[in-house]
């Protein structure tokens, strides 16, 4: 999707406590601050690596940062699960296959930015083939990695980062990812 179709496109207005209000144009969001419903999918490998990516300079929302989710504005018509699906194969080239699980929700909120996102998780060791108009660059990296340069990736970002390590400290034992994931955190 290009800037300007991106601007008309219809996303999913909440309130504070994550119950719909409206749908709204992305650019009316955007000018009013407006809290809206939003994914962040992480990919972690066997190595306990996870995929950060360069957003796209143009990118309205922390253009020039890295993240460590692949992910967007949920739509009309959308929720958090079909949203995420879309935004994998959109971004980064992924079917999916079901693979994906559902973590949890968290709020980010300043004067700038309001979203309710739902943090996605999938293990995946595939190429992942990036939409050069929303990331320059793709790098898998060790969590102290990020950690150390937190300021360098979005805030937003950085929250989902921590709902999958309290995710991974309480199920280690049920993947081997999450335990390599944690061993460089």
């Amino acid at each position: 999707m290009n800037q300007a179709e991106n601007l008309v496109e219809r996303v999913k207005i909440v309130n504070q406590a994550n119950e719909f209000v409206e749908y709204v144009t992305r650019k009316v969001m955007r000018e009013k601050a407006l809290c809206h419903q939003a994914t962040y999918i992480i990919l972690v490998n066997s190595k306990g690596q996870i995929c950060t990516h360069l957003r796209h300079k143009d990118k309205l929302w922390c253009g020039g940062y890295w993240t460590t989710c692949f992910g967007g504005c949920v739509s009309e018509g959308e929720d958090y699960d079909t949203n995420a699906q879309k935004e994998l194969s959109e971004e980064a080239g992924i079917d999916h296959n079901n693979q994906l699980h559902g973590l949890d929700t968290f709020l980010y909120s300043t004067d700038v930015q309001k979203v309710w996102g739902k943090v996605f998780l999938m293990f995946y060791e595939g190429e992942v083939k990036f939409q050069k108009e929303e990331i320059q660059e793709i790098k898998w990296r060790y969590v102290n990695e990020v950690v150390q340069s937190k300021e360098q990736y979005t805030p937003d970002g950085n929250i989902a980062l921590d709902v999958l390590l309290n995710y991974a400290k309480e199920n280690q034992n049920q993947h081997e990812e999450l335990k390599q994931l944690l061993k460089n955190a």
